[in-house]
């Protein structure tokens, strides 16, 4: 797994884009339901991108049904998120979609 660089500009200025990944997925999502993926050994990043709005929750439910306010509500549209000595990822979505998650070492 590829360690997660951010590229630079001619001035040597980083930009908020990064390479191709060696280990890229796509996760279809149905609708209010919670779905889990397992984080593969040695990933320590995901960077998601999506056709519609979705939530994600390390080792926890990601389902929102109404207010959440514990302090564990989940993370809406992260971009990207650590994942080292997370185990599983929970995504959520109101309507069907289709999540890429590009996991970095």
């Amino acid at each position: 797994m590829k360690e997660l660089t951010l590229e630079k500009d001619a001035n040597l200025e980083t930009l908020a884009a990064t390479g191709w990944s060696d280990n890229a997925w796509t996760v279809s999502l149905v609708a209010g339901v919670d779905r889990s993926v397992a984080v593969p050994t040695g990933a320590k990043y995901a960077v998601f991108s999506a056709k519609a709005a979705f939530y994600t929750a390390p080792d926890r439910s990601a389902e929102v049904t109404g207010d959440i306010l514990d302090g564990t509500a989940p993370k809406l549209m992260p971009g990207i998120v650590p994942v080292s000595g997370v185990t599983d990822l929970h995504l959520f979505a109101e309507s069907d979609t289709i999540i890429n998650i590009e996991w970095w070492g």
